[in-house]
């Protein structure tokens, strides 16, 4: 690339950035003063627990995912419920159990979606060399409702299991699973991608791709 082309990108780059800065500084120099809303004292008598999630229920106020991790890093979770005034309405274990080494349980995100609570849970099962990625749906309650298998990864190890990430329409509609395959020696890096319609989990398509990167 010539010493002129460069100096052009530069200037296309930096005038870019300048207009981002402008328009953000005038979404702000507008922008309405936050509200704030201050709820009834509230004393967190387990200190052992950790904030997971933040969840927004709508009209209904929204819900604090909590957990801990107790022996053989296995998690035990607990969700709480605040009401539209940021009242506490009630605390209740998650029905989750974490499994055991070789056969674990692990609830890798949470979603509010359309008024329902989905969570994504990753099964390793050493013996049968699979990473699976299910779908439960959460209550305030604490109960959990499987709905579907959303996908399998070959992994025999569990260091090397692959892992799965989840996004959703703006409308809540359909859902992209994207699923980072295990990493092999001596080539590219692949993953597979796949559309689900969200109303019943159903599967639109799904197509497995190798990067040009080579796998670590």
């Amino acid at each position: 690339m010539s010493t002129t082309n460069l100096v052009r990108n530069k200037m296309r780059v930096l005038s870019a950035t300048l207009m981002v800065l402008a328009l953000s500084m005038g979404h702000f120099l507008f922008a309405q003063e936050p509200v704030y809303k201050w709820g009834e004292p509230c004393t967190n008598e387990n200190l052992d627990r950790q904030i997971e999630k933040l969840l927004n229920l709508g009209d209904d106020g929204f819900a604090v995912l909590k957990s801990k991790t107790g022996t053989g890093l296995v998690k035990t979770y607990w969700i709480e419920q605040y009401d539209a005034t940021l009242k506490l309405v009630e605390t209740n274990r998650v029905d989750f159990a974490g499994g055991v080494m070789g056969d674990s349980y692990d609830i890798t995100d949470i979603y509010v979606v359309n008024g329902k609570i989905y969570a994504f849970v990753e099964h390793w099962h050493k013996a049968y060399g699979h990473n699976t990625l299910l779908v439960r749906e959460l209550t305030v309650d604490g109960s959990m409702t499987e709905i579907a298998e959303l996908d399998i990864i070959n992994a025999k190890k569990m260091m090397n299991r692959g892992k799965h990430e989840v996004s959703f329409s703006e409308d809540g509609t359909k859902m992209i699973v994207l699923s980072q395959l295990p990493g092999v020696k001596k080539t590219n890096e692949n993953f597979r991608i796949s559309c689900f319609e969200v109303e019943g989990m159903k599967r639109l398509w799904s197509h497995e791709k190798e990067t040009t990167w080579p796998s670590k």
